[in-house]
C-alpha cells in the first residue's frame, strides 16, 4: 500500500504538464504510458542503482554446453533473464564456489585460447559479453550459476499502480518527459527537463549512496 504521493496517474499528469500535452489528442495515453515505463523499467534502475532493484540471478548450466545467450528463448525458455533482469555482475558463483567472470574477450581468451580443447570440468571463469555468457572449463555436469543483477521493475500500467518507491515519482515523470521532447525535438524545452532530471537524480543517488555506505559488505554467498 503506498503513501498516495505518486501513483501512475499522477505520473501521467506531471508528464503532460512538463511537456504541454494536457489532451489525448496531443499524446495518446497508451503511448504516454510506454514512455513512463521505458525509463522507469530499462533507464531509471541502471542510472541510480537503488538497492531495493538489486538482487541475484541464477540458473542450472547443462553438461556439455558451455555457451548461453540471455535473450534466447531456448537457453532461457520461460525469459527468466530479459523479463525480469537488465544486467548481471560480480560477485558470481557456482555451485557457492567462486566465478571469474570476464568483460573484455581479449582477456579471456588469453587465458582460455579458442584454439584449444579443454577437457569438461566444473567452470572456472565466465565472459559476459553481447548478452552472451561462455563459461570455461565446458561443464561436466549441472551447475547452479548465481550472478548479482539489477531487477527490471515490474511495468506500471494501472492508474492506482505505485512504482517500487514514491520517491522515485518525480524522476521517472522527468525521464519520460526527457524522452518524449526529444523525440519531437522540442530542444528549449528539452534542457530544462534535463537540468530538473539531473536535479533530482543526483538527490536519488545520494540517498544510495548514503544506504550502501551504511550497509555490510554483501558476502560473496
Amino acid at each position: 500500500m503506498g503513501l498516495g504521493l505518486f501513483q501512475l496517474i499522477d505520473i501521467k499528469n506531471k508528464v503532460r504538464k512538463l511537456t504541454a500535452r494536457p489532451s489525448t489528442n496531443q499524446l495518446s495515453d497508451s503511448d504516454l504510458v510506454d514512455y513512463i515505463n521505458r525509463y522507469y523499467q530499462l533507464q531509471l534502475p541502471l542510472e541510480i542503482r537503488p538497492l531495493e532493484l538489486r538482487g541475484w540471478f541464477q540458473f542450472d548450466l547443462v553438461a556439455g554446453q558451455d555457451e548461453y545467450d540471455l535473450t534466447s528463448s531456448i537457453d532461457f525458455p520461460l525469459g527468466l533473464f530479459e523479463d525480469n533482469y537488465l544486467t548481471i555482475e560480480t560477485p558470481t558463483t557456482i555451485n557457492g564456489y567462486d566465478l571469474e567472470m570476464y568483460l573484455d574477450p581479449d582477456m579471456f581468451f588469453m587465458k582460455w585460447p579458442e584454439v584449444t580443447t579443454y577437457a569438461s570440468s566444473r567452470p572456472e571463469d565466465v565472459l559476459f559479453y553481447d548478452e552472451k555468457l561462455l563459461f570455461r572449463y565446458i561443464p561436466d555436469d549441472t551447475y547452479t550459476a548465481k550472478f548479482a543483477a539489477w531487477k527490471r521493475p515490474a511495468a506500471l500500467v494501472n492508474d492506482n499502480d505505485y512504482p517500487v518507491q514514491e520517491s522515485w515519482g518525480d524522476l521517472i515523470s522527468y525521464g519520460a518527459a526527457r524522452e518524449i521532447l526529444t523525440d519531437y525535438a522540442e530542444i528549449e524545452r528539452l534542457s530544462e527537463i534535463i537540468q530538473l532530471k539531473q536535479m533530482e537524480q543526483n538527490k536519488l543517488m545520494r540517498k544510495v549512496h548514503y544506504q550502501n555506505v551504511n550497509q555490510r559488505a554483501i558476502p560473496k554467498f
